[in-house]
């Protein structure tokens, strides 16, 4: 499973088998825009026609620490690994019960917010502003490939129901000189905020589900003939 959908309900598996593309989904849990773009020199990226990348509002530590570290991502401290592995088993660790408790939960803080808003959810838009989107273009602007020749599609997905204005922000950076020198107009931000409603995520988190990535697929591919 990718996300909690299927391989073949991936909007990359949907993508290749809805179009005449062949296509990698080299897209890793948890990484960063920094991480991504550093693990395109573990492929051959020469006959490469288009590299979509999803912007995530959790990459904004990575990114930021990554352009203060002078375009270098920080080996972490012995002592970040063993915090960062002790965290992660606790939270994965099954209790009878728990799944229920965590629903019942969420589901009572709706509730509470019907009569009067007290609580926030993890999947309520987040703000993204100039600077993030800044730092999210150059940091893919360090991407090993031939920005004459490879398209890039950037978006972001992580935001139900409306826009955090990523795109506009992307958009309006693509066009000052500075960026056109680096990408050659081979950049485009698409915004999934009028495509996407709260039915095409899942309910606990801020992933998309199966039809989610069928309309992530279906854009796409109008987008790479459109290019």
């Amino acid at each position: 499973m990718d996300g909690g959908v299927e391989q073949q309900e991936t909007f990359a598996s949907q993508l290749q088998a809805n179009s005449k593309y062949k296509v990698v989904n080299a897209g890793i849990p948890l990484y960063g825009t920094a991480r991504e773009i550093t693990s395109l020199s573990c492929f051959d990226c020469s006959h490469v026609f288009c590299i979509p990348i999803q912007f995530c509002a959790n990459d904004l530590r990575e990114n930021n620490a990554f352009i203060k570290n002078h375009d270098t991502l920080r080996i972490s401290s012995r002592k970040e690994f063993e915090e960062t592995t002790r965290s992660h088993k606790i939270n994965q660790h099954y209790f009878p019960c728990k799944i229920f408790l965590l629903i019942s939960q969420t589901w009572l803080k709706i509730l509470i917010n019907k009569l009067h808003p007290v609580f926030s959810f993890s999947n309520d838009s987040p703000t993204v502003n100039a600077k993030a989107v800044k730092d999210f273009l150059d940091i893919v602007a360090t991407a090993p490939v031939d920005f004459s020749k490879v398209k890039f599609l950037v978006f972001q997905l992580d935001t139900p129901m409306k826009s955090t204005g990523f795109a506009h922000l992307t958009d309006s950076l693509l066009h000052t000189p500075h960026y056109q020198a680096i990408f050659k107009n081979n950049i485009k931000a698409i915004d999934f905020g009028n495509v996407l409603t709260k039915k095409d995520y899942f309910s606990l988190d801020q992933h998309i589900n199966a039809s989610g990535h069928q309309k992530v697929a279906t854009v796409l591919e109008k987008e790479l003939r459109d290019f």
